[in-house]
């Protein structure tokens, strides 16, 4: 239906809400992580974000979302992401790619 990132069949949260927050005042009280899901024909996507455990709250601050990037296109990404020095949960399923990033 045009909305960006709405798929009801393939969406793994259902309980979350689009709103305003300053992620540099968060960052001072949670947890900074990092994911991301390496793809070609399906997107590539890093996500960054702040785990509040005691809340059971991920705010999501940044993202990319791309298809048909090579390695190096994403390590750019990241590189412009600054995370550079940042541990990143990937999916396991690419091992190659994920020596890649090391």
């Amino acid at each position: 239906m045009g909305e960006w990132g709405v798929d009801p069949e393939g969406q793994v949260l259902r309980n979350w809400l689009v709103r305003e927050f300053d992620p540099q005042e968060l960052a001072k009280t949670l947890e900074y992580r990092v994911g991301s899901d390496l793809g070609y024909i399906d997107p590539t996507t890093i996500v960054r974000t702040l785990y509040d455990k005691a809340n059971n709250t991920i705010y999501v601050f940044d993202c990319y979302y791309e298809t048909g990037k090579q390695l190096e296109e994403v390590a750019k990404a990241m590189e412009s992401m600054e995370l550079r020095h940042t541990k990143i949960y990937m999916d396991a399923a690419e091992p190659r790619s994920i020596a890649f990033f090391k």
